[in-house]
């Protein structure tokens, strides 16, 4: 697992029940707390993210871009919920409950005081820093925040 190899590799860390894992820990306990391609599934993101922030010095999500241009056209051309490689799964299949875009989570985080570190975009397979306009082009977003 992911968890063993960092072991081996000499970097602490835990693995833990979102939902309940990170109350037993104590405030700034540890360096860094990773959210990848999770919070758009969860029941309350708001409230994983607020504990994200007590327990870690800096976190780090990772989300598809419900904005992204091909996920919009599926939906207006289609007239069907899309299936991509980033959302692969049918309406009916998928895990995503809340559907948001980069410019949404970048409006959450001013409106609870979140100090957005870097917020790179994946864009045509490649990695970069957000720039206005790329709410629309990017697939997937990863905000480091403290």
């Amino acid at each position: 697992s992911s968890v063993e190899s960092s072991f081996e590799n000499g970097l602490h860390c835990i693995q833990a029940d979102l939902v309940h894992g990170l109350s037993v820990l104590p405030d700034k306990s540890l360096d860094v707390v990773i959210l990848e391609d999770t919070q758009q599934t969860l029941r309350r993101p708001d409230i994983i993210i607020a504990e994200m922030r007590r327990v870690g010095k800096r976190g780090i999500v990772t989300f598809p871009n419900f904005c992204f241009w091909r996920v919009r056209m599926d939906l207006a051309m289609r007239g069907r919920m899309p299936v991509t490689g980033w959302l692969p799964h049918r309406w009916y299949q998928t895990p995503n409950i809340h559907l948001f875009t980069i410019q949404d989570f970048i409006d959450y985080a001013g409106e609870v005081g979140m100090k957005l570190i870097s917020t790179q975009v994946l864009k045509n397979g490649a990695s970069h820093p957000y720039q206005k306009g790329d709410n629309l082009y990017a697939e997937e977003a990863i905000v480091v925040f403290e």
